[in-house]
């Protein structure tokens, strides 16, 4: 773990923060490694695996998202890995479920390509829900890296819109409206 961190750094330089199982392999002995970091190297800010989370087709009593911060930074619960048969309406659902229960989500996608794998969702399916999704920000659902989530580096929602202006550029022109409700 600390040798590849360390390749890893030489490679990209200030970029590599999060770590993620091979084959969602680990236990305690792995979890403990990464959460005691590597001197001289650095440390990951957090560890995925695959699976925890409910989905339409496993794990129906788990949870629908991992909580902020999760319980085990190195032990970051997703859904299961996103596959070729995977629709839009399942992507939107895990989404809409961690909106309903709050947390977040993290998608673990492996190939974006047309039949190339079976761990491959298309470049059409993938784009239909990055479309959705950023129409998603007015439910202050936000798209963020996990080490984004991991390190509080996440801004805040932006506020929401003060309504429409007026021809000059005034919400209440009129100032017919109490618009603090003061009776003034």
């Amino acid at each position: 773990i600390c040798n590849d961190l360390q390749t890893l750094n030489t490679w990209y330089p200030g970029q590599i923060h999060s770590f993620a199982y091979p084959y969602a392999s680990t236990g305690p002995t792995t979890q403990s490694i990464l959460a005691a970091g590597c001197p001289g190297v650095g440390q990951y800010s957090g560890a995925r695996t695959v699976g925890g989370l409910k989905s339409a087709t496993d794990c129906p009593g788990c949870p629908a998202a991992e909580s902020i911060p999760p319980g085990n930074p190195y032990y970051i619960q997703t859904h299961e890995s996103i596959l070729s048969t995977t629709t839009l309406d399942q992507l939107k659902t895990m989404v809409i479920q961690a909106e309903t229960s709050g947390g977040w989500v993290t998608l673990v996608f492996h190939n974006v390509c047309n039949g190339c794998s079976s761990y491959g969702v298309s470049p059409a399916t993938l784009d239909a829900f990055l479309t959705w999704l950023q129409a998603r920000e007015a439910n202050n659902t936000i798209v963020r890296t996990v080490n984004q989530v991991m390190t509080g580096d996440t801004p805040a929602p932006p506020p929401p819109s003060p309504g429409t202006l007026g021809p000059n550029q005034l919400i209440n022109p009129s100032l017919e409206l109490d618009q603090n409700a003061n009776n003034q």
